[in-house]
């Protein structure tokens, strides 16, 4: 589906309603924009995988107190194939923390769709705890913890408009099945898509199947039909 991209008039107009918004701030309001944190500025430069990027960027601890102390985020991004035709930046995230995204992505791009290699810059970063980022100790004792865990909102949005696609394996040892099944249900525009096999992820267990709906939904926002089963490519450890 082809996306629309602004022309330089429409950028202008955004520009002239931009600057009318800013002139009407009350000053409590412009003193809240005034104190917004800088953009941490990238510039790839920082030794890294042969054929990706790395940089590490500048952020507020505490985005309340954006002017405070700052950590460093270690980042790694591999650009788009077809810089031409790239319609945007996929972020990565390694999840855990077990592994640090820098290392981590390197591993997943061959696996990736290659529509999704050559349309995308991927983006992935460092959680704190592993890797380059700045590490942290997030409560003084476990009762601090649980203090905050007990008053957290639990569970999935379900009004959301944007459609959600959930990958999961029939055998999944480390996520069972059925919850990527309730997960489905539970959003509003969920959809899942089942490869019937074994391992965690379709990223360790390849599917051409698989991987030509994830295609079409990063690429086109196109969801598998309801009910939609692939077979694995292999058994794993094969």
């Amino acid at each position: 589906m082809p996306r629309p991209r602004l022309t330089v008039s429409l950028r202008a107009a955004a520009a002239t309603a931009a600057g009318l918004l800013l002139a009407g701030l009350t000053p409590a309001a412009a003193s809240a924009a005034a104190a917004a944190p800088p953009v941490p500025k990238l510039t790839w430069t920082k030794p890294c995988t042969p054929g990706l990027q790395c940089d590490t960027a500048q952020v507020p601890l505490d985005h309340r107190d954006p002017h405070g102390r700052s950590i460093e985020l270690a980042l790694i991004r591999r650009p788009a194939d077809d810089q031409a035709h790239r319609i945007g930046t996929l972020f990565y995230n390694p999840g855990g923390p077990a592994l640090p995204g820098t290392a981590a992505l390197p591993a997943v791009v061959p696996l990736l769709p290659e529509q999704v290699r050559k349309r995308f810059d991927l983006v992935s970063f460092d959680p704190r705890g592993v890797g380059d980022s700045t590490t942290l100790q997030c409560f003084p004792d476990q009762a601090a913890e649980q203090a905050l865990l007990s008053g957290l909102p639990a569970g999935y949005p379900i009004g959301a408009e944007q459609p959600v696609l959930v990958v999961a394996n029939t055998d999944d040892p480390a996520w069972p099945y059925e919850g990527s099944r309730a997960l489905a249900d539970t959003l509003a525009r969920g959809r899942l898509l089942t490869v019937d096999g074994d391992g965690h992820t379709v990223l360790g267990n390849p599917s051409g199947c698989a991987s030509g709906y994830e295609e079409r939904y990063l690429v086109d926002g196109e969801l598998p039909p309801r009910g939609q089963v692939c077979a694995p490519d292999q058994r794993p450890f094969q």
